[in-house]
């Protein structure tokens, strides 16, 4: 049986140093794989963010960062921002003299159109020197790596007149931003990137460089965007340099972790990687294996000076470390390299801890590193639980505060130390609690219960407090003499949080769920609620109630003109007033802004309309607010509901139709439903309807009524009038189909197709006549007359000398100072102005003298009674008169008997027009006539 000699020291000594010497050894082949397979990324840019933070880089001065900040959101109130403040800023910066502008904003949707073509105007004017940018980013959160990309491309129409740039900046594994791109190949065509554009150089698309974040981002110039706006800047600042527009608010969310300075926006990034190609520090790594040579022959070198002792050689080995990143600091200063250190820095570790360790050995090491975890450990665990946003409390079975967060002593006082009893310090239901979870145990499957307590009373401020109790266990060691010995005990954790003011907004929301805040009185929602109840019946409901929707018809002028905070007033005092003269047991609300509701659960109409007509008379009286006289037109409507009616739409419809009608007839009087109204309105909605579509299907027609030479009674000229023939309700009045067109809006198509008609056919007829076509006031609010009627006439032939627009006193009323300009620019075409029901206004004389009118037409009303009443044939003299001294004609309208022509002509009256002469004809039939009369 062979023997084999026993262990002595020596050997079991040499024995762990050949396994000290093969753990070296393969920690060195393992950094020295990790050169040639990149295997530590993230010491490599720890060493870097080092080398960023020792150096210090001015910046050149020429890039300057106009910023989306929290002010410039504040101040605009929206985002998106319309297009028209992205133009203003392009408009600003270019007069500043702005070598060149780039967005780092999403420009891929449309806006409105206004805004859309202001930007694109200002882009057209940039000539080229503005970047839009180039988005792309992964269609879902399941997309893998090699899944097609969205792209998010700028508008064609503003692509047309500014570069594409991608903006996308790639993440590391630690999260932080280290590399921009030169760009990228999008569906075939290369696109640079918005820094490599602003830093004026290229590279490959699908390269990156590395960020120089040594370079001093305070030395860019930024400017709020909301500054810039409103003209608050020096314009040097910006005078030939590269601008970049980027926001940097918190709410946009384009915030990215970067190297060295923590936190950087978007922009931010994308001017310090535009500064590092401009000052030609675009990185690139290298030098990993020159390092990793160099540090790998002098570790090996000092750990053959065996004659010297092994602390000098350890210092020696730590002293390399430094002196090689020293000379990586001064390359990299001096250089566009980013040199790689991490496997020389690794590789001389490695050798001083295999120093280290043949000396004090692997045992001790273990031992400290265990003790630091544990330390970390109870550090970190500590930092969370004082820093948590929620209050903990750990308690021990005795009920004892072992530990307690910042955020439970700022809940239950500072009385909460560790040491103390907790039932002392917080509600009883809270102590119940715990004491349930401390007898049962740590338990595994024990589900926590949210409640609300309510705390505090008396000299201090009642809280709600929101908490939940948990069960845990520990282990905890029991050191005896000899041994120590290991004991288990329950615990519990209460975690809290002060809920107070998430209780009152809660109760606040409710409030103005069901009110409103101006008035204090319900909202629609509480009225259809409190009609619901009335339709539902029950004791103390009536068989009928009554529904009043009263109108305040002058609020939109008090806001107009003293501003929103009198139209609160206002609607504040008329609900008082409601509120005193409506009567007790009346359910009050408000609808809209300068709508009040009123109900009664009374039968006895007499009451109703009684009470009605005391609302108008007390919500019309002056209001005397902040010494301000302010007086409101109120209309009411009401209508009777019988409790059978179950629809709490119904009351409301026609309350609404009754409130609708009084407005028609002037307001002033309660004005009770009649199912007659629905009728109406339901004839008005059909004809509002149909009048759409009448004009393509050609039910709209134009008719001519002639206008003659009172002294000849030849036709001289004919006024253009509109008729349209319903396929269901026969002919419609243009009494009621014109007003019908104006509150529609349709009446601007209409008064184009009529304009373009008239002067067709009156180009056509046998002998010239002067035409005249009425103009209503809708059709001034577009600007765009003067161009409609300038068509009419190209298309047509007919001479504008020979056409008359005839203009209503509500136009001047209404219209204020574009309708004065508008006027202009038809005399400018050679048009004539007639001023048309003239009388019936208010100021008519006054409109003479301003405007170049080229003829006056007496109303109908005049002339009726021209032989009879001396009152009315002297009203028309004086209009002669008039006329004649401003050098206008006259029109006589509504002319039925020759005694009202022989009148007119002794008054002096030119000409004439009215069924005397001709009722409205087609335009074939006024051809005839004028052949017959040839």
């Amino acid at each position: 049986m062979k023997r084999y000699p026993p262990l002595n020291w020596t050997s079991m000594t040499r024995l762990g140093s050949l396994l000290q010497l093969a753990i070296v050894a393969l920690l060195l082949g393992a950094v020295v794989c990790g050169h040639f397979t990149s295997g530590f990324p993230a010491v490599e840019r720890f060493l870097s963010k080092q080398r960023f933070a020792l150096l210090d880089r001015p910046a050149t001065g020429n890039v300057v960062i106009v910023d989306i900040d929290a002010r410039s959101l504040s101040e605009v109130g929206v985002w998106p921002w319309p297009r028209r403040i992205h133009g203003q800023l392009t408009d600003i910066l270019l007069n500043a003299g702005a070598a060149e502008i780039g967005f780092d904003i999403d420009f891929s949707s449309a806006s409105n159109a206004v805004d859309d073509a202001y930007f694109e105007a200002m882009l057209k004017r940039a000539d080229g020197a503005v970047d839009l940018a180039v988005f792309r980013q992964v269609p879902d959160l399941q997309s893998s790596k090699t899944d097609p990309m969205l792209v998010s491309w700028p508008l064609p129409r503003f692509l047309e007149h500014a570069w594409p740039a991608t903006v996308m900046v790639p993440i590391e594994k630690d999260g932080a931003v280290w590399r921009a791109e030169w760009g990228e190949t999008i569906d075939g065509e290369a696109i640079p990137s918005l820094a490599a554009l602003i830093g004026g150089k290229s590279g490959a698309p699908g390269a990156t460089f590395w960020i120089d974040y040594s370079i001093d981002i305070s030395g860019f110039g930024t400017l709020s965007a909301t500054d810039v706006v409103n003209g608050r800047f020096d314009p040097g600042q910006v005078a030939g340099k590269k601008v970049l527009i980027a926001a940097s608010a918190q709410e946009l969310r384009d915030l990215f972790s970067v190297p060295v300075h923590g936190i950087l926006s978007g922009g931010m990034i994308q001017a310090l990687a535009a500064e590092s190609i401009a000052q030609d520090r675009a990185l690139i790594p290298a030098g990993g294996g020159f390092f990793l040579f160099a540090a790998l022959a002098l570790g090996l070198g000092v750990l053959a000076l065996r004659n010297v002792d092994w602390r000098v050689r350890l210092a020696l080995l730590l002293c390399l470390s430094p002196m090689m990143e020293a000379a990586a600091l001064i390359l990299q200063s001096r250089t566009p390299v980013l040199p790689q250190t991490a496997c020389a820095q690794l590789a001389l570790l490695v050798l001083a801890a295999g120093l280290a360790l043949r000396q004090v050995g692997v045992h001790r090491i273990l031992l400290r590193v265990t003790e630091i975890h544990n330390q970390n450990n109870r550090r970190l665990v500590s930092r969370v639980l004082e820093d948590s946003f929620d209050g903990i409390v750990l308690v021990d079975e005795g009920g004892i505060v072992r530990a307690a967060s910042r955020s439970a002593r700022a809940i239950w006082g500072e009385d909460l130390q560790p040491g103390t009893c907790l039932r002392t310090v917080v509600p009883e239901q809270i102590w119940t609690d715990l004491e349930e979870v401390l007898s049962s145990g740590p338990q595994q499957d024990w589900l926590p219960v949210r409640q609300e307590v309510e705390a505090g009373g008396g000299e201090t401020a009642r809280k709600v407090v929101e908490y939940v109790v948990t069960p845990m266990s520990q282990v905890d060691v029991l050191k005896g003499r000899l041994s120590s010995q290991t004991q288990e005990v329950s615990l519990a954790i209460l975690t809290c949080r002060d809920v107070t003011m998430q209780r009152k907004a809660m109760d606040r929301l409710g409030y103005l769920a069901s009110h409103d805040p101006v008035t204090g009185l319900q909202n629609r929602l509480g009225l259809e609620e409190q009609l619901q109840r009335l339709c539902g019946g029950g004791e103390d409901v009536s068989g009928v109630f009554s529904l009043a929707l009263i109108s305040l018809d002058d609020l939109d002028e008090a806001v107009a003109s003293l501003g929103f905070s009198f139209g609160d007033l206002l609607r504040g005092a008329a609900a008082s007033r409601l509120a005193q003269a409506a009567g007790e047991g009346a359910f009050l609300a408000t609808i809209g802004d300068n709508c009040l509701a009123c109900v009664w659960n009374e039968p006895d109409e007499t009451y109703v309309v009684r009470t009605a007509a005391r609302l108008v008379e007390e919500l019309e009286a002056e209001y005397e607010l902040e010494g301000s006289r302010i007086h409101s037109g109120i209309t009411l409507g009401y209508c009777l509901v019988d409790t059978d009616e179950m629809d709490v739409a119904v009351p409301l419809r026609d309350a609404g139709a009754a409130l609708s009608f009084a407005r028609k007839l002037g307001g002033g009087l309660p004005v009770r439903f009649e199912p007659s109204m629905h009728v109406m309105f339901e004839r008005r909605r059909r004809l509002e309807l149909d009048l759409a579509k009448a004009l393509p299907q050609g039910r709209i027609r134009a008719v001519y009524q002639p206008l003659v030479d009172l002294k000849t009674s030849r036709i001289i000229g004919a006024e253009a009038l509109m008729r349209w023939d319903h396929p269901e309700f026969g002919y419609i009045s243009p009494a009621e189909f014109i007003p019908i067109a104006e509150q529609s809006g349709q009446i601007r198509q209409l008064g184009v197709w009529m304009l373009r008609q008239a002067a067709l056919d009156a180009a056509s007829w046998p002998r010239k006549l002067r035409l005249a076509v009425n103009v209503s006031a809708v059709q001034f609010t577009d600007g765009e007359l003067a161009n409609a009627v300038s068509d009419a006439l190209s298309r047509s032939g007919f001479p504008a000398a020979g056409l008359d627009l005839e203009l209503t006193e509500s136009l001047f009323i209404q219209g204020g100072d574009s309708v004065s300009e508008q006027i202009m620019a038809l005399n400018r075409l050679g048009c004539g102005l007639a001023l048309d029901d003239f009388g019936t206004g208010y100021s008519s004389l006054g409109y003479i003298p301003r405007f170049p009118f080229t003829k006056i037409k007496i109303d109908k009303s005049f002339v009726d009674r021209v032989c009879e009443d001396p009152a009315q044939a002297a009203i028309i003299c004086t209009v002669v008169d008039l006329a004649a001294s401003f050098g206008m004609n006259v029109v006589a309208e509504g002319i039925e008997h020759p005694a009202q022509q022989k009148q007119l002509i002794e008054l002096g009256c030119d000409i004439g027009q009215g069924f005397l002469f001709g009722r409205p004809m087609s335009s074939e039939e006024l051809a005839r006539r004028l052949r017959e009369a040839a």
